[in-house]
């Protein structure tokens, strides 16, 4: 009986533990979404069969051990089950605290891909203030000890009989061990076995449905998130990213999958409907803003901001800048990210590549080491040099973090200047390097006194960063910290293309602006507007202006461009010129970790990886189209 007591008690304390961890999530990330108490209830009995599989492969041990001790009753238990369960439960709190402490700031679930961001744990700290980090570190690990500690004396020191008074064994009755061995293993073990089946298969997701089809349906995309076990996630996430790409999403037969594709992506579309430059090799400048989602672009429907000092009264644009150099140039209304963050979106724009769930392709050195083979990824910097340009990405910040450097090097960028090679003093810098004032400096300074001098055509990038956790900016227009770091880019790119337009490089130049990825600012991933994004043109040698009101994607940068130029875009598949002929299918695809969204004229659809559901109005024809991008972009990875 005591054996099974145990047991049982174990099984409950570790079950309670996840449903408490649940409920922390839901109430850390409460200012995130509306719920109501039912709506607790209901995500609580939706993750409860995920943490029951969880706490069943935990006690897995135990329950042998367990069964051990019926032959060997001074089976010394908690000497051998201490370590392990204080491990494994430490292990498991950590995960759980760091899941709905980071869901704050990134709106996913913790997956495996933090390790790949772990590698630059000094970069990962400029996103927080310090006293942040260390008071929710903290937290965490005394959370997780406890826990741990109150398992380990949970487990009794052996199953010995007792002594009763005076020292004597006390008596007891004869029993049958077989028969003490029959009821731990009829109410643990199947569970166990059953998680073991199911990892090894991995059909962890799909066999104890990850989320409730019913809850993905409802508005609140984040209570089925909040129903998905953090641990069997990480645990699911590590299985699937080590799976080859081409067996990661198979939703239909690969016949079917290409022939849908091949009618959006059409091999010809090197043909003109239109030109937008007076020459075909003017100097190019893009400009990649950090974060600027069209939340914060008033012209494109983004919200305003109240001002430093006043509590009432009519709010500010918050980026007037933008929307005043939009209304002089080529602005493309609709144009959309394709993912959620700085490394997949510089891949999508450099190299006119989709997006990918749970790859980041700047982060695979296998990826890489092709790039600078000459083969596998197209890229800009490459074509262009191949051209007759001589190419430079200019980036405030340091480039090798994240794998950025390396990348941009096997792009074909022949000279990358970092935060160390562009004099910046140690009071110009924040968290990430430069602030965008000194790095805005620099690139002016280099553009019109050593790129100007050239008798080439060139193209030089660049990447701000201060509108970036943790928001601390040299500026305070805004009352509120995040517009306000965004108010700061603004004001400083206005200054930089007014006294740039004033300079004799302007005439021969073309300015491409465009944000790497949206920002989670009331809004939620579930909401396809988080990847409208502003993009415009302007320069000297940009003929026309006005507004395109056509669907683009950021990896239809490099097309459209090299067709302005009349350079084939034929290596760039995924890359499709939006003034061709052929372009008839507009639609953007964008994704990020537990989802892929697909947007044409009609609509959008939006398809949830984690409940295996759109979360979206029904809408065959176009579920089919979301369905045939994301298998075909991972078998052509």
């Amino acid at each position: 009986m005591k054996r099974t007591t145990y047991l049982i008690t174990l099984f409950c304390y570790l079950l309670t533990t996840a449903l408490i961890g649940r409920l922390a999530f839901l109430y850390y990330n409460r200012s995130l979404a509306f719920f109501t108490v039912k709506d607790v209830i209901k995500t609580e009995l939706l993750g409860l069969p995920m943490d029951t599989v969880i706490v069943s492969a935990i006690v897995f041990l135990p329950v042998v051990l367990t069964l051990l001790s019926c032959l060997w009753p001074r089976l010394a238990m908690r000497r051998i089950l201490g370590p392990y369960l204080w491990l494994v439960i430490f292990l498991a709190l950590c995960i759980t605290c760091a899941d709905f402490i980071m869901y704050e700031h990134w709106k996913f679930k913790l997956d495996a891909s933090i390790f790949a961001y772990m590698s630059e744990p000094g970069e990962m700290s400029s996103s927080e203030p310090m006293s942040y980090l260390v008071s929710r570190i903290g937290l965490s690990v005394l959370a997780a000890c406890l826990a741990g500690v109150i398992a380990v004396f949970l487990t009794p020191k052996s199953f010995a009989p007792g002594k009763a008074s005076g020292g004597k064994r006390s008596v007891q009755k004869k029993e049958n061990k077989w028969l003490l061995a029959i009821v731990p293993v009829l109410c643990l073990l199947p569970l166990a076995l059953g998680l073991t089946g199911i990892i090894g298969e991995g059909l962890a997701f799909r066999k104890v449905q990850i989320a409730n089809k019913n809850f993905s349906v409802h508005h609140n995309i984040f209570l089925s998130h909040a129903a998905v076990n953090p641990v069997l996630h990480m645990v699911h996430s590590m299985w699937l990213y080590r799976q080859p790409a081409s067996e990661q999403f198979r939703l239909m037969e690969r016949k079917e999958a290409k022939a849908l594709c091949t009618s959006l992506f059409p091999v010809e579309t090197e043909d003109l409907t239109d030109t937008l430059f007076t020459t075909t090799r003017p100097n190019i400048l893009t400009l990649q803003i950090e974060s600027m989602g069209a939340v914060f672009v008033e012209s494109l429907g983004g919200e305003q901001a109240q001002a430093t000092g006043k509590m009432s009264g009519e709010p500010e644009t918050v980026t007037p800048e933008v929307c005043r150099w939009m209304a002089r140039g080529l602005n493309f209304t609709k144009a959309y990210a394709t993912s959620f963050r700085t490394d997949r979106g510089t891949v999508s724009v450099v190299s006119g590549q989709l997006s990918f769930p749970t790859v980041s392709l700047m982060m695979e050195d296998s990826v890489l080491t092709l790039m600078e083979q000459g083969k596998g990824l197209p890229a800009l910097p490459t074509t262009l040099t191949k051209a007759g340009y001589t190419t430079c990405y200019l980036y405030g910040g340091n480039p090798d973090f994240m794998n950025k450097g390396r990348y941009l090097s096997a792009a074909g960028y022949q000279k990358i200047l970092g935060i160390e090679d562009i004099d910046v003093k140690e009071e110009e810098r924040d968290g990430w390097g430069a602030n965008d004032s000194i790095a805005f400096e620099r690139l002016f300074t280099y553009v019109t006194e050593k790129k100007a001098k050239e008798q080439h055509p060139w193209y030089v990038g660049f990447q701000t960063m201060s509108s970036h956790e943790p928001w601390d900016v040299p500026y305070s227009r805004l009352w509120e910290q995040i517009p306000n770091a965004f108010a700061y880019t603004d004001h400083c790119l206005g200054q930089f293309l007014d006294r740039l337009s004033r300079t004799e490089a302007w005439d021969k130049l073309i300015v491409v602006i465009f944000a790497d990825h949206g920002y989670p600012y009331h809004q939620f991933y579930d909401n396809p507007e988080f990847f409208h994004i502003p993009l415009f043109i302007v320069g000297g040698a940009l003929k026309k202006t006005g507004d395109i009101n056509t669907l683009i994607s950021q990896s239809d940068i490099a097309a459209t461009l090299l067709a302005q130029m009349n350079i084939s875009h034929r290596h760039f598949p995924w890359s499709r010129n939006v003034f061709s002929e052929n372009y008839t299918k507009p639609f953007i695809y964008a994704s990020y970790p537990s989802g892929v969204v697909l947007k044409d004229n009609r609509g959008f659809s939006m398809y949830d990886l984690q409940s295996g559901t759109f979360t979206s109005k029904p809408d065959a024809k176009r579920e089919e189209l979301l369905k045939a991008v994301l298998q075909d972009s991972y078998e052509n990875l």
